[in-house]
């Protein structure tokens, strides 16, 4: 579950990117069956991108902004 919480931005940007092109590349109509194949290939690619893209920007980033906050002086 924190695995998926840490991705889950990438999840919400990617999805709709995954199925529509799965739609593309396979000639296979919206919503005309197939469910299970085209949940499991798209459930599947979701969460690569969004591992990588997790991996690639989110958190060099989370990083880069850490070390560019300095602490409060007093």
């Amino acid at each position: 579950m924190r695995y998926l919480g840490r991705i889950s931005y990438g999840v919400f940007l990617w999805q709709f990117v995954v199925i529509v092109g799965w739609y593309e590349l396979t000639g296979q109509e919206s919503f005309s069956g197939g469910l299970l194949s085209t949940l499991a290939v798209c459930t599947a690619l979701t969460v690569l991108l969004a591992d990588l893209s997790h991996r690639l920007v989110e958190a060099p980033a989370l990083r880069l902004h850490r070390l560019r906050r300095r602490p409060a002086r007093n």
